[in-house]
């Protein structure tokens, strides 16, 4: 199945908000702000989980507030941090909730080189992950959630859909926002066994995530309240 491949499954969305739904639920399990919501960060963004948390062993450091661009409603990744080395984009447009995930977790007051998500590290995220994955009997890793942004991007017919955007245009722009080649994409994500809405405009839609999504950014923002008070 796709949480055991990555590849190919008609059902992928809908496996996807089910690890998001266990995840929440684990998160509340524990109390506090939790992890799920650097989960659903990282499926909304396409981010690899050292572009956004960091890796100190290749020294290398989270995503900060200086990167996250409100007023241009996009986040810019620093190139120095990047796999790759090379800086890209990554636009709400296509995934709104992003913007509103990021709205509730900005502080009030804070310096811009401060961590998106401070406190988290990835071993923290890792034994999350391990836990949903060991409740729910699923092969659930984090780079799935990665590989589901980029299946979903290039394969749902109307996200990239705009006046004068050429044909073939969504697997382009969907490299773009994951720093991957088009050749890496047209291998493992064009035409993938995937049903997905005809008329989404948006990445939440076309994945089925809005609700779950919601839920978690809800519990975000009233955790910053609360921490606030």
């Amino acid at each position: 199945d796709y949480l055991r491949t990555g590849h190919g499954m008609k059902d992928a969305p809908n496996e996807i908000r089910d690890m998001l739904e266990a995840w929440l639920n684990d998160d509340t399990s524990y109390g506090g702000a939790g992890t799920c919501h650097v989960g659903l960060a990282m499926l909304l963004t396409g981010c690899r989980k050292a572009e956004i948390l960091g890796d100190p062993d290749n020294d290398t450091g989270p995503m900060t507030w200086r990167e996250v661009k409100f007023d241009r409603a996009c986040i810019e990744l620093d190139a120095e941090r990047i796999k790759t080395e090379t800086g890209r984009e990554i636009h709400f447009r296509e995934t709104p909730l992003l913007g509103e995930l990021l709205r509730a977790l900005h502080p009030q007051r804070t310096s811009d080189d401060a961590a998106v998500f401070e406190g988290i590290t990835i071993p923290m995220l890792d034994l999350a992950v391990k836990r949903v994955r060991n409740k729910t009997k699923r092969h659930f890793t984090a780079q799935l959630l990665r590989r589901t942004c980029g299946m979903i991007l290039v394969n749902a017919p109307t996200i990239y859909s705009m006046p004068g955007m050429p044909a073939g245009a969504s697997i382009w722009l969907a490299t773009q926002r994951l720093g991957h080649t088009v050749g890496v994409a047209e291998k493992h994500y064009l035409k993938q066994r995937v049903e997905l809405p005809t008329d989404a405009s948006t990445f939440e839609a076309a994945s089925g995530i809005e609700t779950v999504a919601r839920t978690i950014i809800n519990r975000v923002a009233t955790t910053r309240m609360k921490e606030a008070s």
